[in-house]
């Protein structure tokens, strides 16, 4: 996974005209360590975030796509004169490590503020 995160980044990246240790300093992350992600490295969440932000693009784009999984189920009544409603679900398969960090940030900050 840690692979196809770097090869996106490494794509948005030359699709932008940017240099690693340009992107790196937008992303306020060192240039070394962006080359390692490229390479394969896993990134932590904020990294994923912050160069996301620096290349002026959603997270979700950085993403394998077996981690983002949107579908749109339909569900309707029985009765063909009632209006049928659309709902769409989004699923979304964060790997442990990420899910962790998620949540250790979020009850950081929630210290933080009270």
């Amino acid at each position: 996974m840690s692979v196809e995160i770097g090869k996106k980044i490494a794509l948005k990246r030359f699709e932008k005209g940017m240099i690693q240790d340009a992107l790196a300093s937008e992303a306020k992350i060192a240039q070394s360590r962006l080359s390692d992600i490229e390479n394969g490295r896993s990134p932590k969440w904020n990294e994923l975030e912050q160069i996301a932000t620096a290349l002026d693009i959603p997270i979700s784009e950085l993403l394998p796509a077996n981690v983002l999984n949107i579908s749109n189920n339909t569900f309707s009544s029985n009765e063909e004169s009632e209006q049928h409603n659309n709902v769409g679900n989004i699923t979304i398969n964060i790997p442990p490590n990420y899910f962790k960090e998620i949540i250790t940030n979020a009850i950081k900050e929630s210290k933080e503020k009270n």
